[in-house]
């Protein structure tokens, strides 16, 4: 009989030292889970980060590249009204030469006419 009870102690004992064991590698395994999902909480939070910061370099490049557009079509339309302002200043001056001939021409003809 006391085999059969230091059998079951042994039994007993071999059984407690698994659980603790098994507990154990549980415990490893919930820590190694949660050190995982920190990591992976980490990452998407670097990745969240690096698609703003980008997010926001094509915005700001996007609008750099508007306002020189921009820029470029305003100097584009002074250059052309002040070539048109030019153009205009010419064909008034044109103008007031070929009215001032046309007076003096008048006046040489009521000269001669009488």
């Amino acid at each position: 009989m006391t085999i059969k009870i230091l059998s079951k102690n042994i039994i007993l004992g071999m059984l407690s030292v698994t659980l603790a064991f098994a507990q154990s590698s549980e415990d490893t395994d919930a820590i190694e889970k949660a050190r995982q999902a920190k990591e992976a909480a980490e990452k998407a939070a670097a990745e969240a980060a690096a698609a703003t910061e980008a997010a926001i370099e094509a915005a700001a490049m996007k609008a750099a590249k508007e306002a020189r557009k921009d820029a470029k079509k305003k100097k584009e339309e002074e250059e052309a009204r002040k070539l048109a302002e030019a153009q205009a200043a010419e064909e008034a001056e044109l103008d007031a030469a070929a009215s001032a001939a046309a007076e003096a021409a008048k006046r040489k003809m009521a000269e001669e006419l009488g």
